[in-house]
């Protein structure tokens, strides 16, 4: 389904960022992090969240956190030097968590339970909720096509979903330098074709890509380093699209189509629906 997308509302009102796990762990995703000023507002999956929370476990099975090769594309390649890359990256998170608490970063969340997330003030309680119906139309898809639930896949699933949930979110990704090379899409597009979507590129010439490109040397502290880890990290922004005929209907108003997803199984209904029916994503590099 090809979708019709005003591409110059894209960036009318500014984003939450939703940070996946390829770029979470990847050698320089923690140092972004740390780079970032207080003007940008950034969240992280459940699964992520986890799996920050378990550090130890992960350091010794890092290629649990590899994607397994669930398309023609070869993502095996160079599997040795990015499990490297992980324990590296998880060691700086270790590091980060000592001398900081991660809320102080301005890092959100959403947890097993409300009480174990950590909100923005005046969030809607039904977030949860919304959330979990959201990812719980996700595990159908993989079910379907025979995704499984290692780490990974759960935490761009469970990251997906967020953008879904939340308002005027984007995803935050990025490629290492053999999809660069080799002009290949990045992970989570991999992940999302094979179920299915549509996930279309637009190039960096696009206005939409050359005004994400001035928030982000804006967020990044004015400093060589803060230059250096956006140059060395390509870093990638994935959009939530629905047709013209949604209400709301451009980035991620998918938020607008939850809660009627939820009455409808409320209500109790024998509904079959999937909330994901219509959806397409675009990215782009900054």
């Amino acid at each position: 389904m090809r979708f019709k997308m005003d591409l110059a509302t894209l960036n009318d009102q500014h984003q939450r960022y939703v940070l996946d796990p390829v770029l979470a762990l990847a050698f320089y995703g923690p140092d972004l992090i740390f780079q970032l000023n207080q003007d940008i507002e950034l969240w992280i999956s459940r699964e992520l969240w986890h799996i920050l929370n378990n550090t130890d476990f992960y350091l010794s099975q890092p290629k649990l956190l590899l994607p397994e090769d669930f398309s023609k594309q070869d993502l095996s390649i160079q599997a040795e030097e990015s499990s490297r890359n992980i324990v590296k990256s998880l060691k700086k998170w270790q590091h980060l968590r000592q001398i900081n608490n991660l809320r102080s970063l301005n890092l959100f969340w959403i947890g097993d339970s409300l009480r174990e997330s950590f909100l923005p003030y005046n969030t809607s309680n039904t977030i949860l909720e919304r959330w979990e119906e959201l990812t719980h139309s996700l595990d159908e898809r993989l079910r379907k096509f025979r995704i499984s639930d290692r780490p990974f896949n759960t935490a761009i699933r469970d990251s997906i979903a967020l953008v879904a949930t939340l308002e005027s979110a984007v995803l935050l990704t990025c490629q290492n330098s053999y999809q660069a090379n080799h002009d290949s899409s990045p992970l989570v597009c991999v992940f999302l074709e094979t179920l299915g979507f549509e996930c279309q590129f637009i190039p960096s010439s696009n206005p939409v890509a050359t005004k994400e490109y001035d928030h982000w040397k804006q967020f990044l502290n004015i400093s060589t380093m803060g230059k250096f880890i956006l140059w060395k990290l390509e870093l990638l922004i994935l959009h939530l699209v629905l047709p013209n005929d949604t209400p709301n209907g451009v980035l991620s108003s998918f938020h607008t189509k939850a809660p009627e997803f939820l009455d409808s199984r409320n209500d109790g209904q024998n509904v079959d629906l999937d909330s994901w029916e219509d959806a397409q994503f675009i990215w782009y590099q900054i």
